[in-house]
């Protein structure tokens, strides 16, 4: 509009140039929202919609190259037999070197308790069997039963019922010699003591209760007696 003030110009201003439109094909401005058509990545419309959806219960084609849900689970459960046949390798480098430790550890030198446990299971094939002793009646009793029935009591027979050994038995069959009455009597004696002592031992021990009868047999009173003081 012309100015009220301008006098000298009185003539009307020409009216701006317009501009041509714009085509409808130019670059969206950054400020645009953008349409499904401009992310088309294979070139051509709408490139979204042309791939083609499967479900999960709908089978593909066999001469696919893809998978169905059950040759995946079918080439899981053949992969897993393939590994439980096949055994891993960490584990055969394990048992490998167990092996070669416990070769090697047989090398070594043995200790001191190896060496006796050795040659004592060597030395006693059938275990810790010490010698028995028999009363004086047993022995009787032995020679009493082979002289009456030989056939019936043999060495073997007579070895088992009084666990023995039947080299003891044979041995004992025999010997030919015969103590008198009055040894025989010493060596009843000797038997009975025999019993006390070990029941002493055993009482000092703690294993059985002390007596009377076994106080006087103690090793205390044979080491220290009056007897032994008056010769020191």
């Amino acid at each position: 509009m012309p100015r009220l003030g301008d006098t000298q110009n009185d003539e009307p201003t020409p009216a701006a140039p317009e501009t041509p439109a714009a085509a409808d094909n130019t670059v969206p401005s950054q400020h645009k929202t953008p349409k499904m058509k401009d992310y088309d990545s294979f070139g051509k419309k709408s490139g979204w919609n042309n791939h083609k959806r499967h479900p999960k219960d709908q089978q593909r084609d066999p001469d696919s190259t893809g998978r169905t849900d059950r040759e995946r689970r079918a080439f899981r459960n053949e992969t897993r037999r393939e590994a439980k046949k096949e055994p891993r390798k960490d584990w055969q480098d394990r048992a490998q070197k167990s092996k070669q430790f416990s070769e090697n550890r047989g090398k070594r030198k043995p200790e001191s308790w190896q060496v006796q446990k050795a040659a004592l299971k060597e030395k006693f094939a059938g275990g810790w069997n010490p010698p028995k002793k028999l009363s004086p009646d047993a022995l009787d009793g032995i020679r009493h039963l082979h002289a009456k029935a030989p056939e019936q009591f043999t060495t073997a027979v007579l070895a088992e019922e009084f666990e023995m050994s039947p080299e003891a038995i044979r041995r004992i069959l025999k010997s030919k010699w015969r103590p008198s009455e009055d040894e025989m009597e010493n060596r009843r004696k000797r038997w009975e003591n025999r019993h006390d002592r070990i029941w002493s031992r055993m009482a000092e021990l703690g294993l059985r209760p002390s007596t009377d009868r076994t106080r006087t047999l103690s090793d205390f009173h044979v080491l220290y007696d009056d007897n032994n003081r008056e010769r020191r």
